[in-house]
């Protein structure tokens, strides 16, 4: 019967966030980890909600404890997976944190997981493309953001699970916005002082000026490996789009 309750009190903690009650939701998880046996799939699966719901409370300390707990804790053979997606989950909550090394450690043993085995698990996948992403983007490559996100959404439409497939999506928006806005800047400047240099009579100036600034653009758009992100980063940011206006009509091609 431990077992039992156990998992009901798991169901528990995934429900109490919707809620909003993030306390009832660890008080419920921690639970389920007492009655749960060790190791097993129930098991890793409430370790995650401890974490998320740690997370959601400010108990950083004590997210990466049950990570470290997940780490060492030998899953049973039908369980390797859902491990596997704790880790994942729980390498994007440190990452967040800002506890960059533990979130690298975590994505480093799920990646070597993954290297040794010859049938990989969409939906294991998918937490680790998020994961990945995730650190990505708290460490400062936007770039790798949004693509590791792209890549997750397809990976969850794969696997059926709507909800996260278009969550993901939503956040590869926000994260190429986020690059648009950054680099929009440096696209601004470069602009600014070809439009200067052309505008004095400075011809020669302003045609390695405006030449500069497109290479520079077009290297920066590089980083987006998706031809749609790509694409938009270019046409739908106004300085870039300006940019390149502006060497079509100096430069040519």
């Amino acid at each position: 019967m431990p077992e039992v309750a156990g998992r009901l009190r798991r169901a528990q903690a995934e429900a109490h966030p919707w809620r909003a009650d993030i306390s009832k939701a660890l008080e419920r998880g921690l639970e389920a980890v007492e009655r749960i046996e060790r190791g097993s799939t129930e098991w890793f699966s409430a370790v995650t909600q401890v974490v998320f719901a740690s997370y959601k409370l400010g108990r950083f300390d004590d997210a990466e404890r049950w990570m470290s707990v997940v780490a060492s804790t030998a899953a049973m053979a039908d369980a390797e997976s859902v491990k596997l997606i704790c880790l994942a989950d729980g390498a994007a909550v440190l990452s967040m944190v800002g506890r960059y090394a533990g979130g690298r450690a975590l994505l480093d043993i799920v990646e070597r997981a993954y290297a040794s085995t010859d049938a990989l698990d969409v939906e294991a996948a998918a937490h680790l493309h998020e994961a990945r992403a995730a650190h990505a983007v708290c460490t400062g490559d936007l770039a790798a953001g949004a693509d590791g996100m792209e890549a997750a959404s397809r990976a969850y439409d794969q696997a059926g699970d709507r909800r996260n497939a278009c969550s993901t999506r939503v956040n590869s928006g926000s994260i190429l916005e986020s690059f648009g806005t950054l680099e929009e800047g440096e696209s601004l400047v470069r602009l600014t002082v070809a439009e200067t240099l052309a505008a004095s009579g400075r011809r020669d100036e302003a045609m390695a000026a405006i030449a500069s600034a497109r290479a520079a653009l077009l290297a920066r758009a590089d980083k987006l490996s998706d031809p749609t992100w790509r694409e938009r980063f270019l046409r739908d940011v106004s300085d870039n789009a300006r940019t390149l206006d502006l060497a079509r009509q100096r430069l040519g091609g």
